[in-house]
């Protein structure tokens, strides 16, 4: 969408947004969306690192319908990796580093093969090693219009009419301890001006989007961010309802009032790991009783507080699900979910860990793109595909547990006692008691 939207501000070529995610048939119907646009055509695929099996099978299906028809890979992948392009079969360039500006040149040079290798973060078929090109700042960007967007496509289950959108503020890793686990490692970090992303955000609020997701790495919310964001929807009477990503921190009641005023919605708090020691590794001091405390303001002010616990670490000792039943049994306040540990091959904690353990390479990855019809996806997890059945018997101990522990269970139920207006549920009960019992009248 930060492509189309500067493009069109931008350029005179016009372009098309497609989401395969959302075809049911990716061969017919991809190929029915593009024989919609005219000839010359140029396809730009966004190729995560993990996805390189799709985005194969993606070129694969283009250039079997359409051989002359020239791709592009911009994205992770062609970033991180520069160096291994020629690895991925049928894609005649990649754009290395903020795609905007060499998307741009590469469209209005297709025919100049001489312009095209001046052109910095553009790798092409017989380039030599080209390093990624990146904007000194965002404001020469251009913030998509979420309002040209059908968003109908994009509706879940849970609401009627309704959907949730992913945004950042910054590109780049932040290089904090936080973010260790985290992709982008080397990409230079910066920030969209807080200000006009706030407009966009508000902007959001007449349209089908129910919650705006900010996904910045826990890393990009310093107390001093988290209070200029706060300010800047005040200042615009935000009314869009937006949802954070936080490490284990602490808030004051000032701070968390104002999140609740700027329409904040819920707060993730990720915990990659319940020992102290390993925590101390990320920058994070453990301080439950704040923590409780935090969750407790959170409560009282309506804004939801959901604990995300990572399990399966490189870097954890035994004794992993004891600890996360520990924690949970401290913070009773909030709801939780416990999901695999995130495994990103361009995060330095990767870079840390590669040569030691069994750590799926790259070149696996590599292997799967080569022939995604018939080659099995590799396992995203640390420790490959013989950590599965660690973690779903640590899963089952977990859950056994919980289950098993009184006193969790009567602070959940206290939780409810108190959060529900017991006199408005008895009104409600008595009015239709009195209905049912109604005698009907003649007429």
């Amino acid at each position: 969408m930060c492509l189309q939207a500067f493009l069109k501000k931008h350029t005179r070529h016009i372009c098309r947004f497609i989401d395969c995610r959302l075809l049911h048939d990716l061969e017919e119907e991809l190929v029915a969306r593009l024989n919609q646009m005219a000839p010359p055509r140029i396809m730009v695929i966004n190729c995560p690192i993990l996805a390189l099996g799709q985005v194969a099978a993606v070129l694969e299906i283009t250039k079997r319908h359409f051989p002359s028809m020239r791709t592009v890979l911009c994205g992770e992948y062609p970033t991180a990796f520069p160096d291994h392009i020629a690895d991925i079969p049928r894609a005649d360039f990649a754009l290395a580093g903020d795609p905007e500006p060499i998307l741009r040149n590469l469209l209005d040079y297709i025919d100049l093969p001489q312009r095209l290798r001046r052109t910095p973060g553009l790798i092409m078929g017989d380039s030599v090693k080209t390093e990624p090109y990146w904007l000194p700042r965002l404001t020469p960007l251009t913030l998509p219009d979420w309002r040209d967007i059908f968003w109908n496509e994009y509706s879940d289950d849970l609401f009627t009419r309704s959907c949730r959108a992913e945004t950042r503020i910054s590109r780049g890793h932040t290089g904090a301890p936080q973010d260790r686990a985290h992709g982008g490692a080397g990409t230079p970090f910066r920030q969209y001006p807080m200000d006009r992303f706030a407009a966009l955000i508000s902007h959001c609020s007449h349209t089908e989007i129910k919650e705006v997701i900010l996904t910045d790495p826990p890393g990009f919310w310093t107390a001093e961010r988290l209070g200029q964001w706060i300010q800047e929807l005040l200042f615009i009477r935000n009314l869009q309802p937006w949802s954070i990503t936080l490490p284990p921190m602490s808030l004051s009641r000032d701070v968390v009032v104002g999140m609740r005023e700027a329409k904040c919605h819920r707060i993730d708090v990720v915990f990659p790991s319940c020992d102290r020691n390993a925590l101390q590794r990320y920058g994070i001091k453990a301080d439950w009783r704040e923590l409780a405390r935090t969750f407790q303001l959170l409560a009282e002010v309506g804004v939801h507080a959901h604990c995300r616990f990572w399990i399966g670490g490189p870097e954890e000792r035994g004794g992993e699900a004891n600890r996360i039943v520990q924690t949970i049994g401290r913070l009773t306040l909030c709801d939780y979910c416990i999901e695999p540990f995130p495994f990103a091959i361009d995060s330095p904690l990767y870079e840390e860990q590669m040569d030691g353990g069994n750590v799926p390479a790259l070149e696996e990855w590599i292997k799967w793109s080569r022939d995604p019809w018939i080659v099995e996806r590799p396992v995203p997890l640390w420790g490959g595909r013989e950590t599965v059945e660690t973690i779903n018997g640590s899963l089952k101990h977990i859950q056994t547990s919980l289950q098993r522990s009184p006193g969790l269970a009567w602070a959940r139920m206290k939780r409810l006692l108190r959060s529900k207006n017991w006199i408005e549920t008895l009104e409600d009960k008595a009015i239709a008691f009195l209905q049912r019992h109604r005698k009907p009248t003649r007429p």
